[in-house]
């Protein structure tokens, strides 16, 4: 039971749909933020994240497993996690071009750069040593959370324990399913953190 339940958390945490989860956070964080775009806007902005960070990968990692790249879409060894880590991270570049040029708030962007940064971090560490990706999701958007809170001076408590709560969770879900030791779960989720938080200080 418990091994099923850590199942269904990895897939609803999947790293791919962190993107998908960062915009859902930005847009409805009660701020100028949120009043910046109509609700159709946000939806059109959201299905185009979704479909250029989740669609599109999904259709390269299919690719990938045909070829024997990799044998599921958890990718759970190393080796075969290099050429998927690529490819989401030119992904994440081009969405940030993309969304550069828009004329949005520029928190926007941020996050998406800030997500090519992380994901070509991963890529060069994975080269020797495999972490949590899934714990690298969950760090990075609890410290876009508590950035937001200090960024916006808005209280964000609540949603900061809940991301708390959500990584806790994660990492029981990845240990539960044998796909990392807990020091690979510690040093992602401490990747995202500290990624996003050198990132904020900088802009």
């Amino acid at each position: 039971m418990e091994k099923r339940l850590a199942q269904v958390i990895s897939v609803i945490f999947h790293p791919l749909l962190f993107p998908v989860y960062g915009f859902l956070l930005l847009f409805n964080i009660e701020s100028y933020l949120t009043f910046q775009l109509v609700f159709k806007a946000k939806m059109i902005l959201l299905l185009m994240i979704f479909s250029s960070t989740v669609v599109i990968p999904l259709i390269m990692f299919t690719i990938f497993k045909r070829r024997y790249l990799i044998t599921d879409f958890f990718m759970n060894t190393r080796e075969e996690r290099v050429y998927p880590y690529l490819t989401l991270t030119i992904i994440y570049f081009l969405q940030y071009f993309l969304i550069s040029k828009t004329g949005l708030q520029p928190v926007f962007s941020f996050f998406l750069l800030t997500a090519t940064l992380i994901s070509l971090v991963v890529f060069f560490i994975n080269l020797r040593w495999k972490i949590s990706v899934h714990a690298v999701g969950m760090g990075s958007l609890t410290a876009l959370v508590i950035g937001l809170s200090y960024k916006l001076q808005t209280d964000l408590h609540l949603l900061v324990a809940l991301m708390i709560l959500c990584s806790g969770m994660v990492g029981f879900a990845r240990l539960k399913t044998n796909s990392h030791k807990p020091s690979e779960i510690y040093s992602g989720y401490l990747v995202g953190v500290m990624i996003f938080t050198i990132m904020f200080l900088i802009f």
